[in-house]
């Protein structure tokens, strides 16, 4: 999932770690992110996206099966 990547690409950046996103045209709005939303929780952004993506499997599972 691309928000999922994204997120954990700027989590990577607020943390002064490598990420090969931040060598893309992406890095600006990690930038711009990171700069506006400083405390933010970004692990906890990537949990609660990974939980939509299940919730969503699970759905699409017990309507098709």
């Amino acid at each position: 999932m691309l928000l999922k990547i994204w997120y954990q690409s700027a989590n990577r950046f607020q943390k002064n770690i490598d990420d090969s996103l931040h060598n893309t045209s992406l890095k600006k709005g990690i930038e711009r992110c990171v700069r506006t939303y400083g405390t933010a929780d970004f692990p906890a952004i990537v949990f609660e996206l990974e939980e939509v993506v299940m919730q969503f499997q699970k759905i699409f599972i017990c309507h098709w099966s």
